[in-house]
């Protein structure tokens, strides 16, 4: 029976420090991770040419694609309806 609550007792601990061990966060700044970026030197990039490449880059093409798709649904859409005749 002792031997029993020693194990239920280490098990107990286990799973606490497990459970500790999960909900650590850690912070960088963003500053400190271009700084070491050799394609980033200072001299040739900054955090606004940074932004407009993602921007160009990830954000664009999606935009560009729902809204061509958008114009077509609407040219779809008063092409169905210019042809249909009035009751």
């Amino acid at each position: 029976m002792k031997k029993l609550h020693v194990l239920i007792a280490v098990v107990g601990l286990l799973v606490a420090g497990s459970a500790s061990a999960q909900t650590k966060i850690g912070y960088i700044r963003i500053d400190d991770i271009v700084s070491v970026m050799p394609e980033l030197a200072p001299e040739k990039v900054s955090m606004d040419t940074v932004g407009q490449q993602y921007v160009k880059d990830s954000i664009m093409p999606g935009l560009n694609y729902k809204q061509d798709q958008y114009n077509e649904k609407v040219k779809t859409y008063s092409d169905t309806t210019k042809n249909k005749v009035p009751r």
